[in-house]
């Protein structure tokens, strides 16, 4: 049965300490990041949660949610705090506590926050957002919540079609956020105020943030007055928001079908609500994020970012991104210089991406990297371009990037490895071209060149299946001619799923017999040393199609599908296509039907009363186009009249956009083998380091869940924002000299953890300690900077004990405690087994205990213990010391102690006094 649901955050907190020793990665659930903002709850007025549907390490690398956080936290009155979805493990012990879904910045359950924005930037999280809402017990409908219900909102790139989600979300915000989520605030203020007293007692009044002059007034795009009516119910609410620019509330619009299936119309149900609900966009981008949470495990993009373009000319006709995220605007370059000198003060991580739909497209890319090494070359700050076009790519930004990036490996996306292929796909690339791209990489030290394309493309025939093979061969013949057995080429395969408002939404998907096929050939031809090749299952794509193609009749599915297990559906390893199959047949409905049936041009699509600006004829006019096999150029070079221009024109104003105006074709990538400079000389040796420090920190409760690897990496980034000369390892991927004397295990809180930094300049032991105690995060204390010897032997191999103070939850009486002890140390040997490379090995752990006492009940601890909310009866605290040992290369652990005890999976805190040195 479960327990009694927790609804305080001091509960939340308690349960916490019980629960997470046992997950995987429990810092993924604990905050406290740098640069992550807590504002005063009872005086915040406007309380906001930015929910991401899957786990910490993906969602902290979204851009856009980390733009919201930002924004929202800078207004006085509002606070925005963050959630993700817990993993399997996590929401499996959350049930079983009877722990609600909780933000990270104040551990408040969701439940109890105003709005909830959910970003929803691919279809296969719209479980993972029924989850979050069942696990926070808000009701999953929209239709079935009352006043006391959160405001529940989604946004992102899946959204374009919100018809098979409609169900679950109050409103839509479609197109681009920072400026229509404020106009989502100011209108939920003002709903609150028509409540009769502007909500729950205690709330006004400024909250805190980072510090004063981070607070910007609000910047407001005109919405409609609004006449609240005097109950001020939520419907009243819904109505207004509908009459903010690019908001859509689909229980305020009705769908009616064909006797066939299809949708017949849309209309709305009430007055003064736009149809169609036209795309938002933020005429100029505003200035770029520069104070970004630095999270402390490994997430996906770990590093800083800055958006350099948004849009695209190039007209790609699969790409959603390409032709939603019109008109193309890009960043000057003297601001993205700037935010990149403020990310590396602010943030201290050692790579920058710059990111755009194609970023070799931004027409000062070259003046970029240049200005990027030359300000910041010597702190080893790697540049990366994840998104690069062959087209637009040179040998002069190769030669920069390689200056200022790791050299591991390039990535392209041809998409398609035949000429006519391109062509049906508008993205007329020569094969020739690339093979010359391929050339200068390896020649320039690349080991790797990672290749993307689709199969089952509209057109496509067995010939461009064959053609990815001999292509990926003729890569990987280059490489070996260059660089020999270290080339690699991977290829990487999806399938092409069509999507709505591009000129492929009337296209079908792919026959799954032919995609296997297709598939098989694919992993035959690319078996053998230097190749790999990746690719997806069939069944995901069918069910991908299904909702990015589905109408208002697939809420039902997602939720029986959900019921039914589904979730995490973007994880191979997770995706239960069995649900799936069922909820569809349940509901009396056909994926295939939805996926692979192909949509006539009189056909009226379940999308077309949300408008992304791009004109229906338009869109219509590049889908025969493709079929003709027939390019479009690109927009700088020709107006095609898309209907940017038309719909979002008048919000202009003097901002620059990369349409009409042509800016002329850019050079060709290879054009002129001349040209071409010579390899680039080795990259200059690291300075040596000239001063070694040792210093002697704590490492609280706070930080006890990180793992050694990421407190290796807090260290690094907090040494960064210091400013300090840091002494770097050789090699093409150098570190930061640190050295840990002996890495804490994760769950273990420490006193007295000592570290070695090697500087490539001397810097006085206190001003160092002045300088890095103002960039460590709390949970980091810096106790004691001192000089060492640099000839000193490394710092673990002088470690030869710790001694550990640790308090245990236990039903035995005292007496029971100490003769456990007692027992322990009689025994003339203790066998354990450790897990090393994959096995099992057997070990004595008795040796490896020199001292091991039992220090009585804690009766009143002055720190937190994982107490249960209803402890059972005779439960009790009780507190060990022991001193273990470091020899012959093992290292006595005090979990295995505790096993050994008896005493495993028991909650307690574990904490290292100190370490002792030879």
């Amino acid at each position: 049965m479960n327990k009694r649901a927790l609804t305080t955050p001091a509960e939340i907190s308690q349960a916490l300490e019980r629960i997470l020793p046992w997950v995987q990665k429990p810092a993924r659930y604990t905050g406290g990041e740098w640069n992550s903002i807590v504002k005063d709850w009872d005086h915040t007025p406007v309380r906001v949660a930015l929910a991401f549907p899957d786990i910490y390490e993906i969602g902290m690398s979204n851009l856009g949610l980390a733009i919201l956080y930002d924004i929202l936290n800078r207004q006085p009155d509002v606070l925005a705090e963050r959630v993700y979805a817990p993993w399997t493990d996590m929401e499996a012990a959350m049930r079983r506590e009877g722990l609600p879904l909780f933000s990270l910045e104040s551990r408040h359950p969701l439940r109890d926050f105003d709005i909830i924005g959910f970003s929803l930037p691919y279809e296969q999280l719209y479980t993972n957002a029924l989850n979050m809402l069942d696990l926070a017990s808000i009701p999953l409908r929209s239709a079935g919540r009352s006043l006391d219900d959160p405001l529940i909102i989604a946004g992102g790139s899946a959204t374009y079609n919100p018809e098979p989600m409609h169900a679950f979300f109050d409103a839509f915000v479609i197109g681009e956020g920072e400026d229509a989520i404020l106009d989502v605030v100011q209108m939920y203020r003002e709903w609150r105020k028509g409540q009769g007293g502007g909500g729950e007692p205690g709330r006004g009044g400024d909250g805190e943030t980072r510090s004063e002059e981070n607070i910007l007034p609000v910047s407001l795009s005109p919405c409609p007055l609004v006449t609240w009516s005097p109950d001020g119910s939520r419907r009243a609410l819904l109505r207004a928001l509908a009459r903010i620019p690019g908001v859509y509330v689909p229980s305020l619009y009705e769908v009616s079908y064909q006797a066939a299936g299809t949708v017949a119309d849309v209309q709305p149900i009430v007055p003064d609500v736009p149809l169609p609900v036209v795309k938002r966009i933020v005429p100029r981008l505003p200035p770029p994020l520069t104070r970004p949470i630095v999270p402390y495990l490994d997430v996906v993009h770990n590093r800083a970012a800055v958006e350099i373009q948004r849009g695209c000319t190039r007209g790609c006709r699969f790409c959603l991104a390409g032709m939603v995220y019109r008109p193309l605007r890009e960043r000057p370059l003297e601001e993205v210089l700037a935010a990149v000198d403020e990310l590396v003060e602010q943030a201290g991580f050692e790579e920058v991406a710059f990111l755009s739909l194609s970023a070799s497209d931004y027409s000062r890319i070259g003046e970029l990297v240049e200005g990027v090494l030359a300000a910041h070359g010597d702190e080893e700050l790697s540049i990366s371009l994840p998104s690069l076009r062959i087209e637009s790519f040179s040998v002069e930004l190769m030669e920069k990037l390689a200056r200022g990036r790791k050299r591991g490996g390039f990535t392209f996306a041809p998409e398609a490895a035949t000429d006519r292929l391109r062509q049906v796909i508008n993205k007329p690339i020569a094969t020739e071209s690339m093979l010359q791209v391929a050339e200068e990489v390896y020649a320039r030290g690349w080991t790797t060149i990672k290749l993307y394309f689709m199969i089952g493309h509209p057109t496509q025939t067995e010939e461009d299946v064959a053609a990815v093979v001999r292509l990926a061969r003729q890569v990987r013949e280059i490489g070996r001619r260059r660089i020999g057995g270290r080339a690699r080429v991977r290829v990487s395969v999806s399938t092409f799923v069509p999507k709505p408002h591009t000129p492929f939404q009337w296209s079908p998907l792919a026959d799954e017999a032919d995609l296997r096929a297709q598939i098989e050939l694919l992993r035959r031809g690319l078996s053998g040393r230097g190749l790999e090749v990746s690719w997806n299952d069939p069944r995901e794509s069918l069910i991908e199609a299904a909702l990015s193609r589905g109408d208002r009749r697939l809420a039902d599915v997602v939720q029986r599908a959900w019921e039914l297990g589904a979730k995490f559906d973007a994880w191979q390893d997770q995706f239960a296509f069995d649900a799936w199959a069922q909820a569809f047949a349940e509901a009396g409905l056909d994926p295939a039907w939805y996926a692979r049936r192909p949509r006539s041009p009189e056909e009226r699509l379940p999308w077309e009363h949300i408008s992304a600006g791009v004109r229906r004829e338009f869109l219509l006019e590049e889908y025969q186009r493709a079929l003709r096999g027939e390019t479009t150029e690109d927009c700088r070079e020709r107006c095609r009249a898309c209907g940017i221009l038309q719909q979002l024109g008048p919000q202009r104003g003097d901002a620059e956009w990369g349409c009409p105006a042509p800016v002329g074709a850019q050079e060709s990538a290879i054009s002129d083998q001349a040209a071409i400079p010579s390899p680039l000389s080795p990259d200059p040796s690291p300075l040596p380091p000239c001063q070694r420090l040792r210093l002697t920190f704590s490492q609280s409760e706070a930080l006890k869940y990180i793992s050694h690897l990421d407190l290796m990496r807090l260290w690094e980034r907090a040494l960064r924002r210091a400013r300090l000369p840091l002494a770097y390892t050789q090699g093409f991927h150098p570190q930061p000299r640190l050295q840990v004397a002996a890495p804490l295990a994760v769950g273990f809180s420490g006193q007295r953890e000592v570290l070695d930094l090697w500087l490539t300049a001397k810097v006085e032991p206190d001003e160092l300690a002045r300088r890095l105690r103002a960039q460590l995060p709390a949970g980091v204390e810096l106790l004691e900077a001192r000089e060492v010897d640099l000839r000193l032997p490394a710092l673990p191999s002088q470690v030869r004990g710790a001694e550990y103070e640790i308090v245990v939850e236990a039903e035995e009486t005292a007496e029971e405690m100490a003769a456990r002890v007692a027992a322990l140390l009689a025994a003339s040997e203790i066998k354990r087994q450790r897990q090393r490379k994959g096995q099992m090995c057997p070990y004595d752990l008795r040796p490896l205990i020199e001292k091991l006492r039992y220090e009585g009940r804690e009766e009143h601890p002055s720190y937190p213990l994982p107490t249960s909310p209803m402890p059972g009866e005779g439960t009790a605290w009780h507190r060990l010391w022991m001193r273990l040992r470091v020899e012959g290369g093992a290292t006595g652990r005090p979990d295995e102690v505790l096993a050994a005890l008896g005493l495993d999976r028991r909650p307690r805190r574990i904490e290292r006094l100190r370490l002792i040195f030879a």
